[in-house]
């Protein structure tokens, strides 16, 4: 984990790899073998659910840690998923008001919306995750998990 305090207060997780996948896919559950297909692609570690349970294990320590433990599910057969609902994740919130943005019925609300839209975004979504190939297939635009 780090805290980062030179500019708005954020803390970024050491798991954040599989929290992003999750939000991604967020209710679903994504299936244990596409979440070490997605983190590790083919430079799998030596024992890929091992490690998967690992990270699960501190992602669900964290969310215990700000009173979420519950929002982690784990699927009846193998998989996990978070347990959101799309006002809860800034891309489905910017996507929503984009849209109203655009069926506005003034000029006024349309930059209303649309202007709280832009006040969402903060950086390159996923920037931190530019590094790992297998996941911005994931993140990008236009994919089935596209928000």
């Amino acid at each position: 984990m780090q805290i980062c305090v030179l500019g708005p207060l954020e803390i970024r997780l050491g798991s954040g790899s599989v929290l992003a996948l999750l939000v991604l896919q967020a209710p679903r559950i994504v299936s244990a073998d596409r979440l070490v297909d997605t983190l590790w692609g083919e430079q799998l570690p030596e024992d890929p659910g091992g490690a998967l349970r690992t990270q699960v294990s501190r992602l669900r320590a964290l969310l215990a840690d700000a009173g979420a433990a519950e929002r982690l599910r784990r699927g009846e057969a193998t998989g996990y998923g978070l347990m959101l609902a799309p006002a809860e994740i800034d891309a489905r919130v910017f996507s929503d008001l984009q849209g109203r943005a655009l069926s506005a019925s003034t000029a006024s609300l349309a930059v209303e919306l649309a202007d709280e839209a832009l006040a969402l975004w903060r950086d390159e979504p996923f920037g931190e995750f530019a590094e790992l190939p297998h996941f911005l297939g994931e993140a990008t635009p236009g994919t089935e998990t596209d928000p």
